[in-house]
């Protein structure tokens, strides 16, 4: 059952794991964690929040995809189970997306 999940299931492009690392250094991060969430969007849809953390909250998930660890908010995690984190850079702009099986078209 979804709502029974502890371990996240995410995963990052390589795409996604080099963009990160690149924000993280030009930032001055010696370590840092992308952070991942869920929160209501438009549409009655999903709207995804990714940022960069340094430690997890109380409430945060770890889990680790190509040498990036990731925090989880625990409370979104059934909503983000199967979701892949891609980086694009490309003539529409550049950007990280995230492709959910579990979101509705």
């Amino acid at each position: 059952m979804a709502s029974e999940l502890t371990t996240p299931n995410i995963s990052l492009t390589e795409s996604a794991a080099s963009a990160f690392n690149s924000i993280v250094d030009a930032q001055g991060y010696d370590a840092a964690a992308m952070k991942v969430a869920v929160a209501p969007g438009g549409c009655g849809g999903w709207e995804y929040q990714l940022g960069i953390a340094r430690r997890p909250t109380d409430t945060d998930l770890v889990t680790e995809s190509l040498g990036i660890t990731l925090y989880v908010d625990s409370m979104t995690l059934p909503l983000f189970d199967g979701a892949v984190i891609d980086f694009a850079d490309g003539l529409m702009g550049q950007g990280f997306s995230v492709s959910n099986p579990l979101s509705k078209a």
